[in-house]
């Protein structure tokens, strides 16, 4: 009997200890917090059981907590990564954003730029014109 408790006991305690790691890997969710209260829901429905349930409980189920926690943890990698991406796609929309601007408003100086020298060119060739129309 001693060794259903303790079956029972590190149980529990794997599927708490898998759900830290990953929110420690991820960061915290509100998936994981809900994941923790099933846990800790199902460590009070197991209190509540005799012995011989306990032990016929964990038995069966056993194994489907392992395939449990192997596709929790997946998922949740998963989506760790995509908010890691959907960050990074932001700061790049960010960067690309400012990139955009800061090459507009050199356009619209070069642009400036140019066509004030344009002017400046035509301004000369008038006063060089009518010094040659003065001069004849």
């Amino acid at each position: 009997m001693a060794n259903n408790y303790a079956a029972e006991d590190n149980l529990v305690e794997q599927l708490k200890s898998s759900v830290k790691a990953i929110m420690d890997k991820t960061g915290s969710s509100k998936f994981a917090h809900d994941l923790m209260e099933r846990i800790h829901s199902l460590q009070q429905r197991l209190e509540t059981l005799s012995n011989t349930e306990k032990t016929q409980f964990i038995e069966e189920m056993r194994d489907t907590f392992r395939a449990t926690i192997e596709t929790v943890e997946n998922k949740l990698m998963q989506h760790a990564h995509f908010e890691k991406v959907y960050t990074y796609s932001i700061y790049a929309a960010i960067i690309f954003s400012i990139l955009f601007v800061f090459a507009l408003f050199g356009y619209k100086l070069y642009k400036s730029l140019m066509s004030k020298e344009l002017k400046k060119q035509e301004k000369l060739k008038q006063k060089q014109s009518k010094k040659s129309k003065k001069v004849n």
